[in-house]
């Protein structure tokens, strides 16, 4: 049997067009989205405190003062006098052999859904893997006691960043969280490291001890010269950002430039999966 298809008049779609872009642009709509925005400012100040803020080492430029992010606490509180809920969509994670640096990392994501009571609602990833400066000591050690609950921890910060990304999606314009622009909880240290880049996007990943060890290994060759070995290995010592990868990863191919452009010969940068699995394990990775 056939099913009978009936096409909406012209008429009736230019009526639905028109009352669809009152709803937008039309003077209550506007003065809506202004209330809005002039709540969310008012409620930031009356129900957050201190606590709820981080406070980093970076210097805003229009302000003149420390960026400061809100913290899962503060989003919250924010969705509680909201009456924002959500759901968490899908938890997932694996461990992932990484060549270079020698170790197992994991790695998670989640997907949450965020809905507010006037009708809109959003969908949101969140990440977090062991890269981050969370799981390693102040020298670029891996924490051997926070990869043993890795999978929790990834797992659960990964919830966390995307519930804090969704309402601020709905009432903060996407403002970025404490907690992806930080490792939070990780200490001084790895908290200058992962703002050290200064673009307050997310948490920079510190070099894997293999991929520092690889780094000394090359300042060492006769190619390098001795003031900027010195002032090189000094550096890793006092300056956190040192041991981010991307800074490592630079000025590894810089000496390794220096040496090659020398006559010399770079040695091998990576080690296999076989060579570096019993520490793995030890390190609270999964085989």
């Amino acid at each position: 049997m056939k099913q009978k298809h009936e096409e909406m008049a012209p008429a009736t779609t230019a009526v639905m067009e028109e009352t669809l872009l009152d709803q937008i642009v039309g003077e209550h709509a506007l003065r809506q989205q202004k209330q809005l925005s002039a709540a969310y400012l008012t409620v930031s100040d009356a129900l957050l405190s201190k606590d709820d803020i981080h406070v980093t080492n970076e210097i805003d430029k229009t302000t003149g003062k420390p960026r400061e992010y809100k913290k899962k606490s503060a989003w919250r509180k924010m969705a509680r006098h909201f009456r924002i809920s959500w759901s968490i969509d899908m938890v997932e994670g694996s461990w992932a052999f990484d060549p270079g640096g020698g170790l197992k990392h994991y790695n998670a994501r989640a997907l949450v859904t965020a809905r507010a009571p006037w009708g809109q609602s959003v969908q949101e990833f969140g990440g977090c893997s062991t890269e981050e400066a969370r799981f390693y000591f102040r020298e670029g050690q891996p924490n051997k006691t926070a990869r043993q609950k890795a999978q929790h921890d990834c797992e659960a910060t990964a919830v966390t960043r995307a519930i804090n990304r969704a309402i601020s999606d709905l009432i903060a314009g996407g403002e970025v969280s404490a907690e992806e622009v930080t490792n939070m909880g990780s200490g001084d240290h790895a908290e200058r490291a992962a703002n050290g880049n200064g673009d307050g996007d997310g948490a920079t990943m510190l070099a894997t001890p293999a991929r520092i060890a690889y780094y000394k290994r090359l300042l060492q060759y006769k190619e390098v010269p001795a003031r900027g070995r010195e002032s090189a290995l000094q550096q890793l010592e006092t300056d956190p950002r040192a041991l981010g990868l991307d800074f490592i990863d630079a000025r590894i191919a810089e000496v390794e430039a220096i040496i090659t452009k020398k006559g010399g010969t770079v040695p091998p940068a990576f080690v296999t999966e076989e060579e570096a699995d019993q520490d793995t394990l030890d390190l609270g990775g999964e085989s």
